[in-house]
């Protein structure tokens, strides 16, 4: 059931590397997580200890923005095996349908879908919301699909527009500088829309990690 789905600690890495070393106690005291449980890659944790990490983790860094900073410091291969089939696909399109298919590996609390909108587009969307929301993880899932969308296509490609359900930071500049389109906060539903065009004809680079 969604209450009982879990979520791999590799998620919870990128959070513990960007804390300030003096924050790293009251994290692991909020989150009653420990290092050793964090660094086993197949332990796994409930979607309420997630969320918890997630809003613990902006509060010590004093970073509301913290989502697009760990998207732009991640190293290739953070994302082990769902990482590496994206990586592998042959077009945009079927790298996206392998993200939301494998992330649920990493994160069985919810489940996303590459879904038709309506005016032909198509769209990154979760379909199904945990139970513990961790608005921080949908933000950077988002940022880390639309750089490696620009790093690993051959032909340019732009996010058309970002939706998020969870209400807006004081500062939503930095999102839509680093998305380079338009973000909406309180929407309906949780989505990253990309152009239709772009799914076909958008080759993705293979590349040896």
């Amino acid at each position: 059931s969604a209450a009982m789905a879990t979520v791999s600690t590799i998620l919870v890495r990128p959070l513990v590397a960007a804390l300030p070393a003096d924050a790293a106690p009251a994290f692991w005291r909020a989150t009653e997580l420990t290092p050793q449980l964090v660094a086993d890659a197949d332990a796994r944790i409930t979607a309420a200890q997630f969320c918890v990490a997630w809003a613990e983790a902006q509060r010590l860094t004093g970073d509301r923005a913290l989502a697009l900073r760990l998207a732009t410091a991640m190293p290739a291969g953070a994302f082990g095996v769902v990482e590496y089939v994206c990586r592998a696909a042959p077009t945009l399109g079927v790298a996206l349908r392998q993200w939301a298919r494998y992330l649920g590996l990493l994160d069985a609390a919810l489940t996303m879908a590459l879904v038709d909108l309506d005016d032909g587009d198509a769209a990154l969307r979760i379909v199904r919301e945990s139970d513990a929301p961790a608005p921080g993880a949908h933000e950077l899932c988002f940022a880390i699909v639309a750089r490696y969308a620009r790093e690993l296509t051959v032909a340019p490609v732009r996010v058309r527009r970002v939706e998020f359900r969870h209400p807006a930071p004081r500062d939503a500049a930095p999102f839509r500088t680093a998305f380079d389109a338009p973000v909406v906060f309180a929407a309906d539903v949780t989505q990253l829309a990309r152009y239709a065009r772009e799914l076909t004809v958008a080759p993705v680079r293979v590349r040896r990690v």
